[in-house]
């Protein structure tokens, strides 16, 4: 498929708008705060994504919380695409998934397309906050 140019936001929530435009909703700098674990923290991703080929597209999209050693498959999602227009950027609205959190970790996503190998798709780092402490921004 050549290289693609893929941008994320990691969100709470993503709705669409009757003129076609994405409302997201609680939208994550790079970093969620989680207060107490265990925890189960909603995910959304918004992805536009510049260079996919116009046709139809089979696409799967991996989660992952990794956390020192550990990588735990949190979700996945299949779907078909189809690309219209040719040098647009295509927008893919994940659904929210539900991340258990026990610890610090990363949660990586990961996009393919067609059977090709898997692409970075975006990061957000979690971090679990002792009760009562005082952050610094």
């Amino acid at each position: 498929m050549g290289a693609l140019k893929i941008e994320s936001i990691f969100c709470e929530d993503i709705r669409l708008e009757a003129t076609q435009k994405h409302i997201l909703i609680g939208v994550f700098s790079d970093e969620v705060l989680v207060h107490t674990t265990p925890a189960n923290i909603g995910i959304a991703l918004w992805l536009r994504i510049h260079g996919i080929a116009v046709g139809k597209h089979k696409i799967h999209i991996e989660a992952y919380l990794e956390s020192g050693d550990e990588r735990k498959l949190c979700g996945e999602i299949s779907a078909d695409l189809e690309v219209l227009r040719p040098g647009r950027a295509t927008v893919i609205n994940s659904p929210t998934l539900v991340i258990p959190v026990e610890k610090d970790g990363m949660l990586k996503y990961f996009i393919s397309f067609d059977d090709e190998p898997p692409q970075d798709a975006g990061t957000l780092i979690v971090t679990v906050v002792a009760p009562n402490s005082k952050l610094v921004l």
